[in-house]
């Protein structure tokens, strides 16, 4: 499920940020994602972003590159077919650098202005921060109810 978004404390020592953007055919939604993380965390450290191609068949690799040739702070890892979102997630964890490292997905769910909020948390202490969707809007009703039951319906 894509409604959680989480930052764990790694090596404490560096002030890196990484940020895993696990991307399936997302060549339209790269810039725009990269440009709204780097704007929510302006000012906040160094930021790399780990784009990692699920084996899209559109640019999304292509795109990735050429920002990095502008001088973002991005990464790039390809798989050569498509292995699922969790094996996307799990290469960009176990090649971050930051010793915070954040999950997003690429296609705009998670809303990069949240990100300042548990940047402050993981440098105040916390291990793990995260964040889940509690209200979702233009969502059915058994994504909902299903989410609901998934995370618990706790409120906070």
């Amino acid at each position: 499920m894509g409604d959680r978004i989480s930052v764990t404390r790694r090596n404490a020592a560096t002030g890196l940020i990484s940020i895993v953007l696990p991307a399936y055919n997302e060549e339209q939604n790269v810039r725009v994602i990269c440009a709204a993380i780097r704007s929510a965390l302006c000012g906040l450290g160094a930021l790399e972003l780990i784009f990692v191609d699920d084996g899209s068949s559109d640019r999304t690799a292509d795109t990735v590159r050429s920002l990095r040739d502008e001088g973002a702070p991005v990464r790039l890892i390809r798989f050569g077919r498509n292995f699922g979102h969790q094996a996307a997630l799990f290469a960009g964890l176990e090649n971050a650098r930051g010793g915070a490292v954040i999950t997003m997905d690429c296609d705009l769910q998670h809303p990069p202005e949240l990100l300042p909020r548990m940047v402050k948390a993981w440098r105040d202490g916390a291990k793990v921060v995260q964040m889940v969707r509690v209200d979702t809007v233009d969502v059915g009703f058994f994504k909902n109810v299903s989410s609901k039951f998934f995370f618990g319906a706790r409120q906070e």
